[in-house]
């Protein structure tokens, strides 16, 4: 229902008084805030892409989507366990 309501932001006076910096309050979801989602295939990512449009379209920017079996020389759920690991290794 809240949708189609304005959201304004009234940060002002919280920069002004030295609790915030304008920095803080930048529109658009940034990357630290978003998920990432590694598929094993192309179709796995349209599939969930479309799902979240259509089940979920006012978080839809929050997910980040690649695809392991394009974007890298390996494939398989093997792979994507080992893509996963690796991430996880470098804090991501």
């Amino acid at each position: 229902a809240n949708l189609d309501l304005s959201v304004i932001w009234r940060y002002g006076p919280l920069v002004e008084a030295g609790w915030a910096d304008a920095s803080d309050f930048v529109p658009c979801t940034r990357r630290e805030q978003t998920v990432l989602i590694a598929t094993e295939g192309s179709s796995d990512v349209h599939i969930l892409k479309l799902a979240i449009k259509l089940i979920r379209p006012e978080v839809a920017d929050f997910f980040r989507f690649i695809d392991v079996s394009e974007r890298h020389p390996f494939s398989g759920t093997g792979s994507l366990v080992k893509f996963a690991e690796g991430l996880a290794k470098i804090d991501v």
